[in-house]
């Protein structure tokens, strides 16, 4: 093996071994080892050697790490600068990072699917990984394609599909390292799928959510408590199962009609996963949208009950006043 390439055989250690250096090395060592690589990587970088294409085609089996069990993923994966670190052909920043805690409450890493290999196929011995190859949703879920496929249609009819920025699939929005039943997750984690993009980068108005949502009187009520998806779609009958959330309407499209909502026979039967904290699994959905209080949907009968009686109260207590008064009168 000639100089160079011992050179940077040495830099892909090197870096392998800097990320535990900070738990193990004084402050000062550490940053002297992080300056030597980046001493190494500019010599190579700015002097055009072959070595360094030869280093990205150098397997982990040549740099000691052919074993690839998570440990060596996740010295790279895990540091938190690979968030949002990659603009690929789709036009999206990928978040390389992977958040290992998080990982851990998936479906899929509940369902197995727990081993960086499990998915990731092909390709990921090879730094970096270009050529790389993972499993997609019908390798796995080809019993669900019916419904997936319905998904996709309406999915295809969102606003998202018309850009001409970025291309979506269903990674873009649902992360397959995060993935959870709606049930499951947070209203802040269902949110983030929306927010995480249109607080940032398409976030034209420059304006804050409260801000753009400003012609409605309980603006921030209804922010904090109820997924966005619970007026940016709108359900369909003829649409199979929850399908219908997945075309994103356009603003103007969007609901702003409170009887829309705060109604009886209004739309919020079809969003009871989607307000506030996950509900109890073990209800019929008619249950469920009887334990949420929704003003003018839904009612709690003892308050009912009592409200009716303070009415009745103040009906008897308005005419015997009124009777008294008169009897009182008639005495003079």
């Amino acid at each position: 093996m000639d100089d160079e390439k011992k050179a940077l055989l040495f830099l892909g250690r090197a870096i392998v071994i800097c990320k535990t250096a900070p738990k193990l090395l004084p402050l000062l060592l550490y940053a002297e080892m992080v300056k030597t690589i980046l001493a190494i990587t500019i010599i190579f970088i700015g002097s055009g050697s072959a070595a360094w294409a030869d280093y990205a085609d150098m397997s982990l089996r040549e740099q000691g790490l052919a074993s690839m069990k998570i440990e060596s993923c996740v010295s790279c994966h895990e540091n938190p600068g690979l968030k949002m670190a990659v603009m690929r052909s789709d036009g999206l920043l990928h978040d390389l990072y992977v958040d290992s805690l998080r990982f851990q409450t998936s479906i899929h890493y509940r369902r197995e699917k727990n081993k960086c290999l499990d998915c990731h196929k092909e390709g990921y011995d090879i730094i970096p990984h270009r050529a790389a190859k993972s499993l997609v949703c019908f390798d796995c879920h080809e019993d669900f394609k019916a419904k997936f496929l319905e998904i996709q249609k309406e999915a295809g009819q969102s606003v998202h599909f018309g850009s001409t920025e970025v291309r979506f699939g269903c990674g873009t929005c649902h992360s397959p390292h995060y993935m959870k039943k709606a049930v499951e997750m947070t209203l802040a984690e269902k949110n983030s799928m929306c927010i995480d993009c249109h607080t940032d980068r398409f976030n034209r108005s420059n304006l804050t959510l409260n801000s753009r949502h400003s012609w409605h009187i309980l603006a921030p009520l209804h922010l904090e408590n109820t997924a966005c998806i619970a007026c940016h779609t709108k359900p369909e009958s003829d649409v199979l199962g929850v399908a219908f959330k997945h075309k994103i309407l356009k603003k103007e499209e969007a609901t702003r009609e409170c009887d829309d909502c705060h109604t009886p026979d209004g739309k919020m039967l079809q969003y009871l996963t989607d307000i506030g904290e996950k509900p109890k699994t073990d209800m019929s959905a008619e249950q469920v949208f009887k334990s949420f209080y929704i003003s003018g949907a839904t009612n709690i009968r003892w308050l009912d009950w009592a409200g009716t009686g303070l009415i009745a109260l103040s009906i008897i207590g308005a005419f015997g006043h009124g009777l008294m008064r008169i009897l009182a009168h008639k005495k003079k």
